[in-house]
């Protein structure tokens, strides 16, 4: 999940995610993931009161160590950076490959989707 976010998000041209409020980002992802159709795949995604890991953790679960691929995020004090593999373009993006890649059930829009509404619920708290 934590990469077809990373897409959904580089899709809408965001890399960093900015944690100037944790839980406004946490809410508004919460939000963003129980109405979306494609997340019964992921049952191993627990968020709010039950969750036993952080939210922001879950989200940005896939960094570089974890050598994944395409896209991983990077960590600093202020916020969460995407970034691509070496060697792939920030550019050129394939886009429907690393949706494939992360599951082929979900396409690139499915994770586009996920990452406006994402958006537009951190945008409105």
């Amino acid at each position: 999940m934590s990469q077809g976010l990373a897409l959904g998000l580089v899709m809408n041209d965001v890399w960093p995610l900015p944690r100037d409020s944790k839980m406004s980002v946490e809410f508004a992802f919460e939000h963003a993931w129980r109405a979306w159709p494609h997340r019964h795949k992921f049952d191993t995604i627990q968020l709010g009161l039950r969750a036993r890991v952080d939210t922001v953790l879950q989200m940005t679960h896939a960094s570089k160590l974890k050598r994944v691929p395409y896209l991983y995020w990077d960590k600093d004090a202020h916020e969460d950076v995407i970034c691509t593999r070496e060697g792939i373009d920030p550019d050129e993006v394939d886009v429907e490959g690393v949706a494939l890649w992360i599951d082929e059930s979900i396409p690139a829009a499915g994770w586009r989707d996920l990452a406006v509404a994402f958006l537009a619920e951190l945008e409105a708290s």
